[in-house]
């Protein structure tokens, strides 16, 4: 098990005054079957925990560029986007310094004087046209095929992955809704296992960063389909927000909050049980 501990060599003006925090980029695969805008009685929300199970999924209300509206959010590790369009925006904006209709401003503290001095690509410096065909083919990825679903072992992972409660979070299905950004994924059945909710998962994981109504223990449940290829696209099994889980079974092991009791029944199974259920995961 690691922890990520980040130490800063150069401090500029009062930066430290800021908020840091050490995010891996998401894993966006499948985004256009991502229920953007799932059916009502598909998403499990339960604030208060009102069946007392100890899990209180909520949604984060976030602002929408493009609609100039607060909207659910969907996308990002704290759900803090509405819809790939925006995540995209962000994106470009936060992690490359390029400015889009829906994102207009240079991402540039008010200490980082060159970045604020430095030439404009334009105004904004990335069309919308194009940003367009970036979020469309965000949305078109294919869902990968999941592998050996049939075999004995992977059955029974996923058995134990419901029988630890796992799915009180990782919501195996949803059912698209029939607005959906492209019109053949509409109303279709998807397995994404997420809720796409907020969830506290305590202060081991906590980054102390809120986001509108994200504290800073919360997280949106991530989709598990496709992470099962991460080491082959990526060429590491890094996981988790700031990629201290070298591979599932470290990833559920730093689970605290609402996912605790499932974190512990993983941890006192049996190891072949741990083997089949990291083996469901790995094939997702």
């Amino acid at each position: 098990m690691r922890k990520i501990n980040e130490r800063f060599a150069v401090i500029c003006g009062n930066a430290l005054k800021r908020e840091f925090d050490h995010e891996l980029g998401e894993n966006h695969g499948s985004a256009g079957r991502n229920p953007e805008r799932p059916r009502r009685p598909d998403l499990r929300r339960d604030p208060r925990d009102e069946d007392q199970d100890g899990i209180s999924g909520e949604r984060n209300r976030v602002w929408d560029p493009e609609t100039q509206d607060m909207a659910t959010g969907r996308f990002g590790w704290k759900a803090e986007e509405p819809t790939i369009l925006a995540q995209a925006a962000a994106a470009f904006a936060g992690d490359l310094g390029v400015t889009t209709t829906l994102a207009p401003n240079d991402d540039c503290t008010e200490y980082q004087t060159a970045c604020q001095e430095a030439l404009s690509g334009g105004d904004p410096e990335f069309e919308d046209d194009l940003l367009t065909r970036i979020a469309v083919y965000s949305l078109a990825v294919a869902v990968p095929v999941r592998r050996g679903w049939e075999e004995e072992n992977l059955l029974r992972g996923k058995w134990l992955f419901n029988d630890a409660g796992c799915t009180g979070c990782h919501t195996p299905s949803h059912t698209t809704g029939v607005e959906a950004p492209i019109s053949e994924f509409e109303d279709l059945r998807i397995w994404p296992y997420t809720d796409l909710l907020l969830h506290d998962m305590g202060p081991d994981l906590a980054d102390g960063r809120p986001s509108y109504a994200a504290d800073g223990n919360e997280w949106r449940t991530p989709p598990l389909w496709g992470l099962g290829l991460v080491p082959d696209v990526n060429g590491h099994d890094n996981l988790l927000h700031d990629g201290r889980a070298r591979g599932f079974a470290e990833a559920i092991l730093w689970h605290g909050g609402e996912a605790e009791q499932s974190m512990l029944a993983f941890r006192a199974m049996e190891a072949s049980d741990r083997d089949d259920l990291v083996a469901f995961l790995e094939s997702l």
